[in-house]
């Protein structure tokens, strides 16, 4: 009987927010989210996930070019997982969509 062959995807891991100890996108308060996610990841800079909810919180609050130089800057490191680049291309287009204009490059 021949393996099961999967494919990239399928061996890609699924963010799941339940890992977290607070699923900032259910937040009643925007604020509060910012606030937490940003002492997190001042104490772990490894946060990738933490980092890109933080993210997602900012341009939700209307601070569209702090969220996308957020999304930007983890383009550059060195220690993103496929995933977690997929998913920070992914918020980048949503940062561009959302403030309507392109003059953050």
């Amino acid at each position: 009987m021949l393996p099961k062959v999967t494919t990239p995807f399928e061996a890609l891991p699924v963010y799941s927010p339940e890992k977290h100890s607070l699923n900032a996108r259910e937040l009643l308060d925007v604020d509060d989210g910012i606030l937490h996610l940003s002492r997190k990841v001042q104490e772990n800079a490894y946060l990738i996930d933490e980092y890109i909810e933080l993210g997602r919180l900012l341009r939700k609050k209307g601070d569209y070019q702090k969220a996308f130089l957020l999304h930007r800057n983890l383009l550059i490191r060195e220690d993103l997982k496929r995933y977690q680049q997929a998913r920070v291309n992914g918020e980048l287009g949503y940062d561009y969509l959302f403030s309507k204009t392109k003059d953050y490059v």
